[in-house]
Protein backbone atom coordinates (compact mmCIF):
# COMPACT_ATOMS: atom_id res chain seq x y z
CA UNK A 1 0.00 0.00 0.00
CA UNK A 2 2.34 2.55 0.96
CA UNK A 3 4.63 1.77 -2.28
CA UNK A 4 1.06 2.63 -4.22
CA UNK A 5 0.91 5.72 -2.68
CA UNK A 6 4.67 6.22 -3.31
CA UNK A 7 4.18 5.54 -6.74
CA UNK A 8 1.39 8.07 -7.01
CA UNK A 9 2.77 11.08 -5.44
CA UNK A 10 6.15 10.70 -7.35
CA UNK A 11 3.29 10.54 -10.80
CA UNK A 12 1.75 13.68 -9.44
CA UNK A 13 4.72 15.41 -8.76
CA UNK A 14 6.35 14.73 -12.12
CA UNK A 15 3.34 15.68 -13.96
CA UNK A 16 2.92 19.13 -12.30
CA UNK A 17 6.61 19.69 -13.89
CA UNK A 18 6.52 21.52 -17.19
CA UNK A 19 10.16 21.16 -18.51
CA UNK A 20 11.29 23.49 -22.43
CA UNK A 21 13.62 23.71 -24.47
CA UNK A 22 17.39 23.70 -23.53
CA UNK A 23 18.96 26.72 -24.93
CA UNK A 24 22.91 26.79 -25.14
CA UNK A 25 24.52 29.84 -24.55
CA UNK A 26 28.24 30.86 -24.71
CA UNK A 27 30.59 33.13 -23.07
CA UNK A 28 34.82 34.04 -23.26
CA UNK A 29 36.83 32.94 -20.04
CA UNK A 30 37.24 36.14 -17.84
CA UNK A 31 34.12 37.66 -19.13
CA UNK A 32 30.22 37.82 -19.16
CA UNK A 33 27.63 36.49 -19.56
CA UNK A 34 23.68 36.93 -19.38
CA UNK A 35 20.42 34.00 -19.55
CA UNK A 36 17.27 35.76 -20.59
CA UNK A 37 13.83 34.74 -19.58
CA UNK A 38 10.73 35.61 -19.58
CA UNK A 39 8.89 35.20 -15.98
CA UNK A 40 5.36 33.52 -16.59
CA UNK A 41 2.42 35.08 -15.40
CA UNK A 42 1.23 33.95 -11.82
CA UNK A 43 4.98 32.97 -10.73
CA UNK A 44 5.68 33.48 -7.04
CA UNK A 45 9.15 32.55 -6.91
CA UNK A 46 12.23 31.53 -9.17
CA UNK A 47 15.08 29.51 -8.42
CA UNK A 48 18.16 29.62 -10.48
CA UNK A 49 20.13 26.55 -10.31
CA UNK A 50 23.70 25.13 -11.54
CA UNK A 51 23.62 21.40 -11.87
CA UNK A 52 21.82 20.45 -8.27
CA UNK A 53 23.12 23.48 -6.33
CA UNK A 54 21.30 26.64 -6.03
CA UNK A 55 22.74 30.41 -7.04
CA UNK A 56 19.78 32.60 -6.15
CA UNK A 57 16.43 32.41 -5.60
CA UNK A 58 13.67 34.96 -5.56
CA UNK A 59 10.10 34.83 -3.88
CA UNK A 60 7.05 37.27 -3.64
CA UNK A 61 7.33 37.13 0.67
CA UNK A 62 11.17 38.04 0.35
CA UNK A 63 11.15 40.60 -2.55
CA UNK A 64 15.08 41.09 -2.71
CA UNK A 65 17.09 38.19 -4.30
CA UNK A 66 19.16 35.76 -2.16
CA UNK A 67 22.48 34.60 -3.62
CA UNK A 68 24.77 31.55 -3.21
CA UNK A 69 27.97 30.31 -3.03
CA UNK A 70 30.15 29.67 -5.02
CA UNK A 71 28.11 32.70 -7.12
CA UNK A 72 27.09 35.13 -4.50
CA UNK A 73 29.21 38.46 -5.85
CA UNK A 74 29.78 37.24 -9.26
CA UNK A 75 25.60 37.42 -10.22
CA UNK A 76 23.61 39.29 -10.79
CA UNK A 77 19.82 38.91 -11.43
CA UNK A 78 17.03 41.36 -12.66
CA UNK A 79 13.32 41.05 -14.26
CA UNK A 80 14.56 39.70 -17.03
CA UNK A 81 18.49 38.39 -17.15
CA UNK A 82 20.75 36.27 -14.96
CA UNK A 83 24.36 37.48 -15.36
CA UNK A 84 27.36 35.79 -14.46
CA UNK A 85 30.76 38.03 -14.12
CA UNK A 86 34.41 36.75 -14.63
CA UNK A 87 33.83 33.41 -16.02
CA UNK A 88 35.67 30.58 -15.46
CA UNK A 89 36.23 26.83 -17.22
CA UNK A 90 34.15 25.60 -13.99
CA UNK A 91 31.10 27.38 -15.04
CA UNK A 92 30.75 24.75 -18.11
CA UNK A 93 27.96 22.36 -17.90
CA UNK A 94 23.55 23.03 -17.36
CA UNK A 95 21.67 25.45 -15.39
CA UNK A 96 18.25 25.17 -15.04
CA UNK A 97 15.79 28.27 -14.34
CA UNK A 98 12.78 27.18 -11.99
CA UNK A 99 9.49 28.87 -11.85
CA UNK A 100 7.26 27.84 -9.11
CA UNK A 101 3.05 29.32 -9.93
CA UNK A 102 0.41 29.91 -7.68
CA UNK A 103 -1.14 26.90 -8.44
CA UNK A 104 1.71 25.36 -6.83
CA UNK A 105 2.56 23.94 -10.48
CA UNK A 106 6.54 24.33 -12.06
CA UNK A 107 8.29 24.83 -14.99
CA UNK A 108 11.57 24.83 -16.28
CA UNK A 109 14.11 26.33 -18.56
CA UNK A 110 17.62 24.27 -19.29
CA UNK A 111 20.49 26.32 -20.62
CA UNK A 112 23.66 25.38 -21.31
CA UNK A 113 26.34 26.86 -21.02
CA UNK A 114 29.72 26.76 -22.78
CA UNK A 115 32.67 28.65 -21.70
CA UNK A 116 35.26 29.65 -24.35
CA UNK A 117 39.30 30.78 -24.70
CA UNK A 118 39.94 33.65 -26.93
CA UNK A 119 40.63 33.22 -30.18
CA UNK A 120 44.66 33.75 -31.11
CA UNK A 121 45.61 35.90 -33.76
CA UNK A 122 45.60 33.24 -36.89
CA UNK A 123 48.99 32.99 -39.05
CA UNK A 124 48.90 32.45 -42.76
CA UNK A 125 51.61 29.86 -44.17
CA UNK A 126 52.18 29.10 -47.79
CA UNK A 127 53.51 26.47 -50.17
CA UNK A 128 53.03 25.89 -53.81
CA UNK A 129 54.34 26.20 -57.74
CA UNK A 130 52.76 28.43 -60.77
CA UNK A 131 50.55 25.80 -60.90
CA UNK A 132 48.96 25.61 -57.68
CA UNK A 133 49.48 27.02 -54.49
CA UNK A 134 48.42 25.58 -51.01
CA UNK A 135 47.61 28.46 -47.95
CA UNK A 136 47.48 26.85 -44.30
CA UNK A 137 45.27 29.15 -41.68
CA UNK A 138 47.19 28.28 -38.40
CA UNK A 139 44.81 28.50 -35.89
CA UNK A 140 46.27 27.51 -32.75
CA UNK A 141 42.83 26.14 -31.01
CA UNK A 142 43.39 24.10 -28.41
CA UNK A 143 39.42 23.57 -27.03
CA UNK A 144 35.85 23.76 -28.59
CA UNK A 145 37.82 23.65 -32.03
CA UNK A 146 34.33 22.48 -33.76
CA UNK A 147 32.63 25.44 -32.91
CA UNK A 148 35.95 27.59 -34.98
CA UNK A 149 35.14 27.90 -38.42
CA UNK A 150 37.58 30.16 -41.34
CA UNK A 151 37.05 32.73 -43.63
CA UNK A 152 38.96 33.10 -46.35
CA UNK A 153 39.32 37.13 -47.60
CA UNK A 154 40.54 38.19 -50.98
CA UNK A 155 40.25 41.53 -52.50
CA UNK A 156 37.11 41.90 -49.87
CA UNK A 157 35.39 38.61 -51.26
CA UNK A 158 34.60 35.97 -49.23
CA UNK A 159 35.89 32.52 -51.27
CA UNK A 160 33.99 29.31 -51.43
CA UNK A 161 35.60 26.74 -49.50
CA UNK A 162 35.50 23.71 -48.15
CA UNK A 163 34.09 23.47 -44.52
CA UNK A 164 35.45 20.48 -44.02
CA UNK A 165 39.00 21.75 -45.21
CA UNK A 166 38.57 25.16 -44.34
CA UNK A 167 41.88 25.97 -42.60
CA UNK A 168 43.21 25.13 -46.06
CA UNK A 169 42.79 27.09 -49.14
CA UNK A 170 43.73 25.76 -52.70
CA UNK A 171 44.36 28.33 -54.96
CA UNK A 172 44.53 27.25 -58.89
CA UNK A 173 45.97 29.31 -61.71
CA UNK A 174 47.71 31.74 -58.67
CA UNK A 175 49.58 33.71 -61.32
CA UNK A 176 45.66 35.40 -62.14
CA UNK A 177 44.96 35.49 -58.45
CA UNK A 178 47.91 37.28 -57.03
CA UNK A 179 47.33 39.85 -53.89
CA UNK A 180 46.56 39.74 -50.26
CA UNK A 181 45.03 36.99 -48.86
CA UNK A 182 43.28 37.26 -44.84
CA UNK A 183 41.71 34.14 -43.36
CA UNK A 184 39.51 35.49 -39.78
CA UNK A 185 38.80 32.82 -37.43
CA UNK A 186 35.06 32.69 -36.18
CA UNK A 187 33.60 31.35 -32.54
CA UNK A 188 30.34 32.36 -30.80
CA UNK A 189 31.34 35.92 -29.63
CA UNK A 190 34.70 36.05 -30.60
CA UNK A 191 36.41 36.70 -34.15
CA UNK A 192 40.42 36.94 -35.13
CA UNK A 193 41.80 38.07 -38.10
CA UNK A 194 45.09 37.52 -39.77
CA UNK A 195 47.52 39.66 -41.15
CA UNK A 196 47.42 40.36 -45.28
CA UNK A 197 49.44 37.11 -47.01
CA UNK A 198 50.68 38.42 -50.45
CA UNK A 199 51.10 35.82 -53.39
CA UNK A 200 53.91 36.82 -54.25
CA UNK A 201 55.36 35.95 -51.14
CA UNK A 202 54.77 32.01 -50.77
CA UNK A 203 57.07 29.52 -50.31
CA UNK A 204 57.90 27.49 -53.78
CA UNK A 205 55.91 30.40 -55.92
CA UNK A 206 58.34 32.87 -54.90
CA UNK A 207 61.34 30.27 -55.58
CA UNK A 208 59.92 29.21 -58.82
CA UNK A 209 59.32 32.58 -60.12
CA UNK A 210 62.83 33.96 -58.96
CA UNK A 211 63.95 31.19 -61.68
CA UNK A 212 61.88 31.63 -64.31
CA UNK A 213 63.09 35.60 -63.99
CA UNK A 214 67.00 33.91 -64.42
CA UNK A 215 66.01 32.11 -67.17
CA UNK A 216 64.37 34.80 -69.01
CA UNK A 217 67.15 37.16 -68.06
CA UNK A 218 69.64 34.90 -69.06
CA UNK A 219 67.79 33.90 -72.24
CA UNK A 220 67.51 37.90 -72.65
CA UNK A 221 71.36 38.28 -72.44
CA UNK A 222 72.24 35.25 -74.87
CA UNK A 223 69.91 37.16 -77.79
CA UNK A 224 71.28 39.90 -76.99
CA UNK A 225 75.11 38.51 -77.58
CA UNK A 226 73.53 36.75 -80.63
CA UNK A 227 72.28 39.52 -82.07
CA UNK A 228 75.40 41.73 -81.39
CA UNK A 229 77.59 38.96 -82.96
CA UNK A 230 74.92 38.93 -85.82
CA UNK A 231 75.46 42.69 -86.43
CA UNK A 232 79.72 42.58 -85.96
CA UNK A 233 79.53 39.61 -88.72
CA UNK A 234 77.16 41.46 -90.72
CA UNK A 235 79.07 44.46 -90.33
CA UNK A 236 82.42 42.57 -91.40
CA UNK A 237 80.58 40.75 -94.36
CA UNK A 238 79.51 44.07 -95.84
CA UNK A 239 82.99 46.04 -95.34
CA UNK A 240 84.78 42.99 -97.26
CA UNK A 241 81.76 43.18 -99.84
CA UNK A 242 82.78 46.85 -100.24
CA UNK A 243 86.26 46.44 -100.34
CA UNK A 244 86.07 43.44 -103.02
CA UNK A 245 83.69 46.03 -104.99
CA UNK A 246 86.17 48.93 -105.12
CA UNK A 247 89.15 46.14 -105.60
CA UNK A 248 87.26 45.13 -109.14
CA UNK A 249 86.36 48.50 -110.00
CA UNK A 250 90.07 49.38 -109.58
CA UNK A 251 91.23 46.66 -111.70
CA UNK A 252 88.51 47.34 -114.67
CA UNK A 253 90.07 51.21 -114.55
CA UNK A 254 93.88 49.63 -114.62
CA UNK A 255 92.88 47.65 -117.74
CA UNK A 256 91.39 50.02 -119.64
CA UNK A 257 93.92 52.07 -118.94
CA UNK A 258 96.65 49.86 -120.06
CA UNK A 259 94.20 49.23 -123.02
CA UNK A 260 94.40 52.88 -124.37
CA UNK A 261 97.92 52.89 -123.77
CA UNK A 262 98.31 49.66 -126.28
CA UNK A 263 96.18 51.66 -128.97
CA UNK A 264 98.11 54.74 -128.74
CA UNK A 265 101.15 52.88 -128.92
CA UNK A 266 100.05 51.02 -132.00
CA UNK A 267 98.85 54.01 -133.40
CA UNK A 268 102.24 56.16 -132.95
CA UNK A 269 103.66 52.71 -134.92
CA UNK A 270 101.63 53.39 -137.89
CA UNK A 271 102.10 56.84 -137.73
CA UNK A 272 105.80 55.99 -137.86
CA UNK A 273 105.76 54.06 -140.68
CA UNK A 274 103.14 56.36 -143.04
Amino acid sequence: MWGCSYFVGVFLISVSVSIQEEYTEYGMVNQNVSFSFNRPKGTIEIVWKFRHDKIVDWSDLSKEPVYYQPYRGRTVINKNTLSINELRKEDVGIYTLEYTFDDGNTEENKYNLMVLDPLSKPKITCRGNLSVVHMICNKNVTSNEDLVKIEWIHKSVQLDNDPITDHLLEIKDPLNNKGAYVCILNQPGNSEESDPFQMEDCEGFKYRRHHIFIFFSLITVFLVLIAYMCQKWLSQLFALLRRKKHATNWNKCKAADNSGEERDHHQLEEDHVT
